[in-house]
């Protein structure tokens, strides 16, 4: 499905026709409907957003398009830490892709394609004449029948597949969700993802600064790693028991669990591209300086050829002719390409013509940079 097709497109249209109505219904279940005359979402309806954050999932949610969106309908946007074990993440704990490949096989092997699915596969059919007509889309005979199987059983395999049930496994697995009531976050689940077992000296050291860190996220949206040097946490280590590289990364991918809307995280966030942009222009006015100092040095380049070649052919003018002008004395020149092709070696054994001039010269003339000199002529 992603390729050749926008990531930012996918998600928007995940927005649009998925999170979006699927929030509005919870709403509406729950007794609030927004209209013209009730249209502030009051705080008990805020709704809460979880991605693991994927780098195309990141971009395309804190864009200012997405960004207002979720404003608008009072979404808070937090992203999961990155992953450390299989365990964490509630994708990961359920059973919802294995249990898809596995019908689509078990689909695709039966007779379901020919159980009245006349109109579905109509519409397949239809889809695939625009496609070829349109775009020239082009199947054989094999491929186009697969794809028509597929199409018309993905359905009813994806409504299987990710039932409620299925889904909501992952999240009580994880910790995100408890078990019994399906509500709230689980705190022994949670623990319970670590790689390794904790000791009970890390178990009270958490559960007894819980209530700080917790005002830490709700201030900041993100606890980050000198908050948990404070509060006496020891430093992660990988499995080769060095520190990890991204203990100060700036990268939002790998960071921790985070608010990515939240005021804070957005200050921050522009606050670094900021600092990226003004790099950026300081490298841009250095790069119109040097440009500038080439475009100088080659006006002095051409002034001392063009001197060069009126001076050689002063020396070299047949007796009785009248002598030129005085060289000294003529302004800056631009030799011409005529003149320059005539220039030789033999005409500057004096070496005046310096390297910085002639790469200058080069450069502006878009030269190959291998025939730059690297020596004095």
């Amino acid at each position: 499905m992603r390729q050749g097709v926008s990531e930012e497109l996918i998600y928007q249209a995940y927005l649009e026709f998925v999170l979006i109505p699927h929030i509005t219904r919870i709403r509406e279940q729950l007794g609030f409907v927004r209209d013209a005359a009730n249209n502030e979402i009051p705080d008990d309806m805020l709704a809460v957003s979880w991605s693991d954050g994927g780098q195309a999932q990141l971009k395309n949610t804190i864009n200012s398009k997405t960004a207002l969106i979720f404003k608008e309908n009072k979404i808070v946007s937090n992203k999961h830490a990155a992953a450390t074990s299989g365990v964490q993440q509630p994708c990961d704990l359920a059973s919802t892709h294995k249990s898809q490949r596995a019908l689509i096989q078990s689909f695709m092997a039966s007779d379901f394609m020919t159980m009245n699915n006349e109109i579905g596969l109509r519409w397949i059919d239809e889809a695939f004449e625009l496609a070829w007509s349109e775009h020239g889309l082009e199947l054989g005979g094999n491929k186009r029948s697969l794809m028509r199987e597929f199409l018309i059983c993905l359905p009813e395999v994806m409504v299987r597949a990710f039932a409620k049930a299925s889904v909501m496994k992952g999240f009580v697995l994880s910790g995100m969700l408890d078990e019994e009531q399906k509500r709230w976050p689980d705190f022994n689940a949670i623990l319970g993802t670590s790689s390794r077992e904790l000791t009970m000296d890390e178990y009270d050291l958490i559960e007894r600064t819980f209530p700080a860190l917790h005002a830490i996220q709700k201030r900041k949206g993100q606890i980050e790693e000198s908050d948990f040097d404070e509060h006496g946490f020891p430093q992660d280590v990988c499995s080769s028991g060095t520190t990890p590289v991204n203990r100060d990364c700036t990268c939002e991918r790998f960071q921790r669990a985070k608010t990515l809307n939240h005021e804070w995280q957005v200050e921050l966030r522009n606050s670094r591209i900021r600092k990226v942009q003004e790099k950026r222009d300081d490298a841009e006015r250095k790069g119109n300086a040097a440009i500038a100092g080439y475009l100088d040095k080659n006006e002095e380049c051409e002034a001392l050829l063009k001197r060069k070649y009126e001076s050689h052919k002063v020396a070299a003018r047949p007796e009785g002719v009248e002598p030129l002008e005085a060289i000294e004395t003529a302004d800056v020149m631009t030799i011409t390409t005529a003149e320059l092709e005539e220039c030789t070696l033999p005409m500057f054994k004096d070496r005046k013509v310096i390297i910085p001039f002639l790469k200058a010269f080069c450069i502006v003339r878009k030269y190959d940079i291998a025939s730059f000199p690297h020596r004095g002529i």
